[in-house]
């Protein structure tokens, strides 16, 4: 969205590559996007291979004519597979949209980058209808009230009297939280960057917790305890809390407070051993057993991981499948 804005607002025409519909096994899935500049420059991905090349070939026709389209790509073997060498055994359809720096649309992704900069949900709605040989396409925002109660969050794909209809909602990025500045943390937070989450550290040590050390962190939080870290912020079910502190007794504390908040996954990295003695402890001071079945413990995916860097990549990778399993929180 960003990136697109910034091109309008440049005055630089680019080409907007969208997954609208996707069925079977697929590289992407509805909702995936790639921008593609007249040079041929690309920035995003709709699946990589034949696929992308494809969209990419069509798309550069599009500069010319300004007009889009729709294709669709059936990649089971009685289709196009064998042409495309693709067994995958899915159907895609992919519009090409031309965007040029016209008024309406430099309003229409400024004031959509405006609700993602002050993480306000909408549904981003695209009509697309056939016009001399091409597509006509209209895009407006429709605003989420509230966020809560709105059923469906996912893309959808249906003909009304407008036309193809294709709505996409823009929801808030999801927050990694990271409590602990350690050779494992600056490793997750690199990849959490990568993901699209905005990144937040937390340490009680400056000499770790740092902009050097952690360049790709959106805050940093250098605190005095681990005591109440989270209050000033309000996590919801786009956040994320990583607790891979230094201690078991630090872990704890942020474990507890963790439980007390919204967010809609907790991790704490660490042996079975250690989360029973952690978990026993917070139940002898209160705290609701049945809460702590939203916690993962231990984080990682069982893939044997050793090194920080192999740490970050199990531990990353869950987040990827709870985000996957959860697709309504963005």
């Amino acid at each position: 969205m960003i990136e697109i804005y910034q091109a309008v607002e440049k005055r630089i025409p680019i080409v907007v590559a969208t997954v609208i519909a996707s069925r079977g096994s697929t590289p992407r899935t509805a909702g995936s996007k790639m921008i593609v500049y007249d040079d041929g420059r690309i920035s995003g991905s709709i699946g990589g291979g034949p696929i992308e090349g494809d969209a990419i070939e069509r798309a550069l026709r599009v500069f010319d004519s300004k007009r889009g389209s729709i294709t669709p790509y059936d990649l089971r073997r009685d289709g196009m597979g064998d042409h495309l060498d693709l067994v995958c055994g899915g159907q895609m359809e992919v519009v090409l949209e031309y965007v040029d720096p016209r008024p309406e649309n430099e309003l229409l992704y400024y004031t959509a980058c405006r609700k993602v900069e002050k993480e306000q949900p909408f549904f981003l709605k695209t009509v697309m209808k056939e016009v001399n040989g091409g597509i006509e396409i209209v895009k407006n925002i429709e605003e989420i009230t509230d966020l809560a109660r709105t059923k469906n969050l996912n893309v959808s794909l249906y003909k009304s009297v407008e036309g193809l209809t294709f709505v996409e909602p823009v929801l808030p990025h999801q927050t990694a939280y990271i409590a602990g500045a350690g050779h494992v943390s600056r490793e997750i937070a690199r990849l959490t960057k990568q993901i699209g989450m905005k990144t937040v550290i937390f340490d009680d040590r400056a000499s770790f917790a740092n902009q050097s050390r952690f360049p790709e962190a959106d805050r940093i939080h250098v605190c005095p305890s681990y005591e109440d870290i989270f209050a000033p912020f309000e996590l919801t079910r786009n956040s994320y809390i990583i607790i891979v502190t230094r201690g078991h007794s630090f872990d704890k504390e942020v474990l507890g407070q963790a439980l007390k908040t919204g967010a809609g996954y907790i991790g704490m990295m660490g042996s079975r051993k250690k989360r029973a003695t952690i978990y026993d402890a917070l139940i002898a001071e209160g705290g609701d057993a049945h809460e702590l079945d939203r916690v993962h413990c231990p984080i990682v995916l069982p893939i044997n991981a050793e090194t920080p860097a192999e740490l970050a990549v199990s531990i990353v990778a869950e987040l990827i499948e709870h985000r996957a399993g959860h697709a309504s929180t963005g």
